[in-house]
């Protein structure tokens, strides 16, 4: 994790602060560069997801979509 961690701050995605009260412990943050790749990074998902589903049939697309909404809904 660490050197993940470290690849992602040198790009400007993530970075590290210490904890104000015990200094010991470091924790990460996305940055806003960070929020923005995620983000372009869903749109483009997202997109391609609707691409596959105009090749699907109608119940299988429903179905898929239906548990993707309420998976999108639990991490939000």
């Amino acid at each position: 994790a660490t050197g993940l961690v470290d690849r992602l701050e040198k790009l400007g995605y993530m970075e590290r602060t210490h904890a104000i009260d015990d200094r010991r412990k470091v924790l990460v943050r996305v940055t806003s560069k960070g929020v923005d790749l995620v983000s372009r990074m869903r749109d483009e998902l997202q997109s391609r997801i609707a691409d596959a589903m105009q090749e699907t049939e109608t119940s299988d697309a429903s179905s898929f979509m239906t548990a993707y909404r309420k998976l999108d809904e639990s991490v939000a």
